[in-house]
């Protein structure tokens, strides 16, 4: 008899706010994923929301950078949309890559150590190479 193997989609709002030559990274324990905290402990990388069932990526973006930045989203445009099969072929993810701006984002808004901007030319002292990679043609 066949075994039956749940499977399961997953869709990922991944966020490149890039300002003034900067890039918006979260430090890596505070990025999505559990596996990926694990991975990018001591790196940053950039924002990544996982959406719930009946939740749009924008209303996520927004209300996202509102708790967690304390900024309003004025613009998210698509950018590109991928996917991929994980975890023993059980798990598919859907990544929607947005650019977002924020009207004068406050880099002192009160929100201290979770989040910094880095100049596109020193991304890879605080990335993983392999989303450094991901994101670089993104940001040019």
């Amino acid at each position: 008899m066949r075994e039956f193997i749940p499977t399961s989609q997953t869709i990922i709002a991944t966020c490149i706010l890039n300002m003034n030559d900067t890039v918006l990274l979260l430090r890596g324990s505070q990025v999505l994923g559990e596996t990926r905290e694990m991975i990018n402990q001591g790196y940053f990388d950039i924002p990544r929301f996982k959406i719930k069932f009946g939740e749009t990526p924008q209303e996520v973006i927004t209300r996202q950078f509102k708790e967690y930045f304390k900024q309003d989203v004025c613009e998210i445009k698509v950018v590109d949309v991928h996917q991929q099969i994980i975890n023993n072929d059980s798990e598919q993810v859907f990544e929607i890559v947005y650019n977002v701006q924020c009207d004068d984002f406050d880099c002192d808004s009160g929100v201290v150590g979770k989040f910094l901007f880095v100049h596109r030319s020193e991304l890879e002292s605080y990335m993983l190479e392999n989303n450094l990679v991901f994101i670089q043609k993104y940001i040019e």
